[in-house]
């Protein structure tokens, strides 16, 4: 991952947060030989607030943080339908990039923004919080629940998803926030608005 080309928009000796663009492939080596790494992933399309460590020691103690939960992520998401309820929360397990319930449990929090309709299609823009971080969890979720997110390339039929790329050329979901404690004990959090690729009509 080429650091240089990318908006840090919040550091200090140890941690930084980066704004992701869509596009950019987020891999972590195991024994890394330049820092900063990435302390988690977001999927090739999803831009947004990205945690990384600029040593190893800041590196174990962000993943001890993912590993217990102490990490608040938010997003936005763009889907298809008017979800109800307004606003709620699913915990369904996961494998395999999708709802099996042999797999890790996945919690889901979701709160709608606002209502659109499009070319006479209904649209909701959605705010989440993921309490768990499966592989895909939002994507899932919400494809599971019959409302994917907009321009989805792998949970939407191929139809919709040709539809939906003449107007988004990748998937509406965006990182927002991100909440983690430094070494120190402080908490910080911080925040990446929406790309001007993903404004709404």
């Amino acid at each position: 991952m080429e650091i240089k080309k990318l908006e840090i928009v919040w550091q200090n000796s140890d941690v930084m947060v980066v704004n992701k663009p869509s596009g950019m492939i987020c891999i972590r080596e195991d024994n890394p030989k330049k820092w900063p790494v990435v302390a988690h992933r977001l999927d090739k399309e999803t831009s947004g607030c990205l945690l990384m460590a600029k040593n190893l020691e800041s590196l174990e103690f962000l993943m001890g943080q993912f590993k217990n939960r102490k990490i608040d992520k938010e997003y936005l998401a763009l889907v298809h339908g008017w979800i109800e309820p307004k606003e709620g929360r699913m915990r369904l397990p996961l494998a395999k990039g999708r709802v099996r319930y042999d797999g890790k449990m996945a919690d889901t929090a979701w709160e709608t923004v606002k209502r659109f309709i499009k070319d006479e299609e209904k649209l909701s823009l959605l705010r989440l919080k993921i309490y768990t971080g499966r592989t895909h969890q939002i994507r899932v979720h919400l494809a599971h629940l019959g409302h994917p997110v907009f321009a989805d390339s792998k949970y939407l039929n191929k139809r919709q998803m040709k539809l939906d790329r003449q107007i988004f050329n990748r998937h509406f979901l965006h990182a927002r926030k991100i909440g983690f404690s430094l070494p120190d004990g402080l908490r910080q959090e911080v925040v990446v608005e929406m790309p001007q690729e993903l404004k709404i009509w």
